[in-house]
């Protein structure tokens, strides 16, 4: 039977995390991140550690007796549901988790570890993809992150490209988050999003620094990076317009 949580047990455990922090870190990443949660200071591998002993225990007891106040607490329990592979069990803890994000760091280092889309990755396709129609900045972002590191294959790139062109949001971190999908896509695919790159309706934001990860990648010929130049987009007395390259 695996050892469960209690309140004591959690405490002492707590103790041990807060002797793992770095305050250089902690006011290194303090400078990066801007979350409500306050900061520690401990080192990611620490914190994927910490989750790894965390697996080997009961994690239901874990999860009904932890708390949600310092970031790391959050890291940990987002990397102890990435290890789920029981399909309810992760998406229930997905679920439930995904609210908590409230920064790109926590969101990505936690949508970068997920063991369960490593399986059966199509049938969890359509859950991700319709994370992209929440209100939730960050829940979107969790889902366009999920995608860049899982789903960027032919097969899903007409869907994830109708759902990127409906975002109706200028928060910078999905901005940021769809750039990054779409530049990795004209990278992998550029025939395929370059037709796209003609008609989408992605705001200009998203646009010019999806042109602008595509020109700074050195996984695409120099002749490419020219000519996604005339993609980039310019505003001009309030209105929207394409750099004379395009016109």
């Amino acid at each position: 039977m695996k050892e469960k949580w209690n309140s004591e047990k959690y405490q002492i455990w707590m103790k041990r995390v807060r002797r793992l922090s770095d305050e250089q870190y902690r006011k290194f990443q303090g400078k990066l991140v801007t979350s409500k949660y306050e900061i520690l200071g401990v080192r990611v591998p620490i914190l994927k550690n910490l989750a790894k002993e965390v697996t080997m225990t009961d994690i239901d007891s874990f999860f009904k007796i932890s708390k949600m106040d310092y970031y790391e607490e959050i890291m940990i329990r987002g990397f102890v549901i990435a290890d789920i592979l029981d399909e309810d069990l992760f998406w229930k803890c997905f679920y439930q988790f995904i609210p908590y994000i409230d920064n790109w760091a926590m969101c990505d280092a936690f949508c970068g570890a997920l063991a369960i889309m490593k399986t059966k990755k199509e049938q969890h396709f359509p859950k991700i993809i319709e994370l992209l129609d929440r209100e939730e900045p960050f829940i979107i972002r969790v889902g366009l992150v999920i995608i860049l590191n899982y789903y960027i294959e032919e097969k899903y790139l007409k869907e994830i490209l109708r759902h990127i062109d409906k975002l109706q949001t200028d928060h910078y971190y999905v901005n940021m988050a769809s750039a990054w999908v779409l530049s990795e896509m004209y990278t992998k695919y550029p025939k395929f999003t370059d037709k796209y790159f003609q008609i989408t309706k992605v705001n200009d934001v998203t646009m010019n620094r999806a042109v602008q990860k595509i020109r700074e990648s050195n996984r695409i010929s120099q002749e490419l990076k020219d000519h996604v130049k005339k993609y980039k987009r310019r505003v001009e007395n309030g209105k929207k317009q394409k750099n004379s390259q395009n016109n």
